[in-house]
């Protein structure tokens, strides 16, 4: 390169208002290294202007690469847009808005360049020079080239990747779909046009990433998604329900629960306070070897332990005796004075008010370390309440 060309765009790269210095910098090294390791023979290959180079460019250059992927966003065999709304040249218009240079929505193309013959034109979808055809796909509206499949649609302003009869815009969602959960699709709680992935705080509306739509009708990003579940996290960020089907997970833990009951001695029982027991409600006044001396409700079912036969409210038994149970059931709520083994209060103990996430059924289950069944739909998404 001539020692006037590389001045040139060195004063270009130093002169232009969109880059920081350390951008500058990096810029500017890198055309000096693609300077000095071009060969005579080829330094002409590629024309210059007086616009700058951008690092992207220069190193697709250096490569020996075309321009199609000078820019991460799109493949294609044109670049240096120039933008009628502030006179910047970026790669393409998302290059351009992520710049903030200008307010203007969208952001007008009013010239492109071909890498192959390097001639400046108005936006086409091949070059009128060479007849290059810039992209496989190309859209008017929007000024996009991009080797994939788009469709414009008129509802949301923008392109679409995808066929134009593979997709579907759901006019409640304010978004478009594949066509082929069309018939399974549940709009979203609110619409997708102000709405962001609240896991990486992109929108859902204009990001090129799949979304999906969760059961709880909350929106997140696809890839978000997995990300999630590969870190264990399988609820909503935003209201905690299910994310996924668990019902082969709940399986496993109902299994483990059943390998690992709750020991006997995990629940202290205080004195004075009504419990459950495999006969009734039963208020435990004394403790002795393991033994619990109260006041008992008789259900339907008679209890096949010591009593003592009740004579007052206040008189205390000075003797026990083995009471044969009959086969006639004793009336329903007899209150008797009884001593029962720790196991039969054991029984509901263990007995915990929850609620569930999932479907909202409120229920009374088994405590245990390992999770709260739900009385309900049998998940153990659930809290105590």
């Amino acid at each position: 390169m001539q020692q006037a060309e590389l001045r040139r765009q060195l004063i270009a790269i130093q002169n232009n208002p969109v880059l920081d210095t350390y951008q500058k910098s990096k810029y500017a090294q890198s055309l000096f290294f693609s300077s000095s390791s071009r060969s005579p023979t080829n330094s002409n290959t590629f024309s210059c202007s007086s616009q700058p180079v951008y690092c992207t460019e220069i190193n697709q250059r250096r490569s020996g690469d075309n321009l199609s992927l000078s820019c991460e966003h799109y493949r294609k065999s044109c670049a240096r847009f120039q933008f009628s709304c502030c006179g910047v040249i970026d790669p393409c218009h998302r290059c351009h808005l992520a710049r903030n240079t200008c307010n203007v929505r969208p952001p007008q193309v009013s010239s492109i360049t071909c890498t192959t013959c390097q001639t400046s034109q108005e936006p086409s979808a091949a070059c009128k020079q060479c007849g290059t055809r810039f992209a496989n796909s190309y859209c008017a509206t929007c000024k996009i080239w991009t080797d994939k499949e788009i469709a414009h649609c008129n509802d949301c302003g923008f392109c679409r990747v995808g066929r134009a009869d593979s997709i579907f815009h759901c006019h409640t969602c304010d978004a478009c779909f594949n066509i082929e959960v069309g018939k399974v699709h549940r709009c979203a709680r609110a619409g997708l046009k102000d709405s962001v992935c609240v896991l990486c705080m992109e929108s859902v509306h204009t990001s090129q990433t799949p979304s999906s739509i969760l059961v709880c009708g909350h929106v997140l990003h696809t890839t978000c998604i997995k990300t999630s579940l590969q870190q264990g996290q399988f609820r909503c960020p935003v209201c905690r329900k299910c994310m996924v089907d668990m019902s082969s997970y709940w399986q496993q833990i109902k299994a483990s629960i059943q390998l690992q009951p709750i020991p006997n001695n995990f629940f202290p029982i205080q004195l004075g306070e009504v419990v459950d027991s495999m006969y009734g409600e039963f208020v435990p006044t004394s403790y002795a070897d393991g033994l619990y001396t109260g006041e008992l409700v008789w259900g339907h079912t008679q209890p096949h332990v010591h009593t003592h036969t009740q004579t007052s409210s206040t008189d205390v038994p000075s003797h026990t005796h083995t009471h044969t149970p009959s086969q006639t059931p004793l009336p329903s709520h007899t209150h008797t004075r009884a001593t029962l083994h720790e196991s039969a209060l054991r029984s509901k103990k263990h007995k915990v008010s929850v609620m569930c996430v999932d479907c909202g059924h409120q229920s009374l289950t088994n405590f245990h370390v390992l999770g709260l069944e739900c009385m309900g739909c049998g998940g153990f998404n659930t809290s105590r309440v």
